[in-house]
């Protein structure tokens, strides 16, 4: 059954984000969805590098959806085990996604300045979001919610990125 999977970091030194209302969100357009039975969202909120790697494990998802904050060139805010900033390069990202390529289908960086960090995923991920300028929480959250619509409601990738861009 495809998967979402969100990871969710907002560590103790960044300024705080509403990472739990996105996800809230996400999971009520599942909620709505005529083919609600077909997705499965699992979550894991103040992510490490290592729990992303094991949920990648246990989970097997289809999409991978961080948010948090991205420093562009520096790199996606994940945490370190005190909750402060553990900035974390695409490259070993990118080379974690590929033994996961098979099922993973598409990475969205919900996070200012991850397009940086996108482009580097994309060579081993057949479709990645990431955002080129700063994005305020309201927003992210309405892209993000208007892009699992339309995942949920069974269109494409592209699609989904166009309808979430307008919202």
């Amino acid at each position: 059954m495809p998967t979402v999977l969100i990871v969710s970091a907002s560590p103790l030194d960044q300024d705080r984000l509403r990472l739990g209302a996105e996800l809230r969100d996400i999971r009520h357009a599942l909620q709505r969805s005529r083919n609600r039975e077909d997705w499965i969202i699992e979550s894991n909120e103040a992510v490490t590098v290592d729990d992303l790697r094991r949920a990648l494990l246990d989970f097997r998802p289809t999409v991978v959806h961080f948010s948090g904050h991205g420093g562009g060139f520096g790199g996606l805010c994940f945490e370190d085990a005190d909750g402060n900033t553990n900035s974390t390069d695409a490259v070993p990202l990118a080379k974690l996604f590929h033994h996961f390529k098979d099922d993973l289908k598409c990475v969205v960086l919900n996070a200012c300045y991850s397009a940086v960090q996108g482009d580097v995923i994309r060579q081993e991920v057949d479709y990645v979001v990431g955002m080129s300028v700063a994005v305020d929480d309201n927003s992210a959250a309405k892209f993000a919610v208007a892009f699992y619509d339309a995942v949920f409601a069974g269109t494409d990738f592209r699609t989904a990125f166009d309808l979430g861009c307008t919202a």
